[in-house]
């Protein structure tokens, strides 16, 4: 697969990643470069991890945690390991933080996709799991439209569920990114393609994330 030239160099506990290339306007989550497709192993590769990263309404509020269980802390459980963090900086601005997680101690794949939107001043603004990938073509490019389990933006530290994860990401390099990922070998069935025309439901992907990190048995 065609790789565009990588530099990594560290940004607190990530790896940060730019990609060089051509410019394309788009909305906060813009990247001028392009990657094309990048494999998985490309970037677990990379270097390790250390150990200390208009939209749809969500599905229905009965898939929501209690005031009590939502004010309390859940860390990412003992048996879960990050393979890999890495920062991806928008020219544009912003960065974007994709978190590959591990929990059946195979480390050739993954079972969680981890995704943060900072803002400018390194600021979280959307946080969470990636369950479903919808593309599709928008009046200035192809457009990905990530879904799934939405997370605390205020302590990364902090896994407890927070409803739905909805973000739009744009141009065509990570739409090629996204879609490439969906079908790597590494990609333990964590993240599945929404078809055009379907709605994504988060109600599965909640019970299954809440049995994942111990809340529900």
């Amino acid at each position: 697969m065609a790789i565009s030239s990588i530099s990594s160099v560290g940004f607190n506990n990530y790896n940060n990643v730019s990609f060089t290339g051509r410019k394309n306007k788009r909305h906060h989550n813009n990247v001028s470069n392009p990657i094309k497709v990048i494999p998985l192993a490309l970037l677990l590769a990379m270097s390790p991890v250390t150990d200390s990263f208009s939209k749809e309404p969500y599905t229905p509020d009965v898939f929501e945690l209690s005031e009590t269980q939502q004010n309390r802390k859940t860390p990412l459980p003992s048996n879960f390991s990050y393979l890999n963090k890495f920062i991806i900086n928008m020219p544009k601005g912003g960065k974007i933080g994709l978190n590959f997680i591990d929990n059946d101690k195979n480390k050739n794949n993954f079972e969680m996709l981890e995704y943060t939107f900072f803002d400018d001043d390194d600021a979280p603004i959307t946080r969470g799991i990636v369950k479903g990938v919808r593309f599709y073509s928008g009046e200035n490019g192809k457009v990905v439209h990530i879904h799934g389990i939405g997370l605390s933006t205020t302590d990364l530290e902090d896994y407890t569920p927070h409803g739905g994860l909805s973000d739009i990401i744009t141009p065509d390099e990570f739409y090629d990114f996204f879609y490439g990922l969906i079908y790597e070998d590494a990609n333990n069935n964590s993240i599945r393609l929404v078809r055009p025309g379907s709605h994504y439901e988060v109600g599965d992907d909640m019970r299954e994330y809440k049995r994942a990190i111990g809340i529900i048995k």
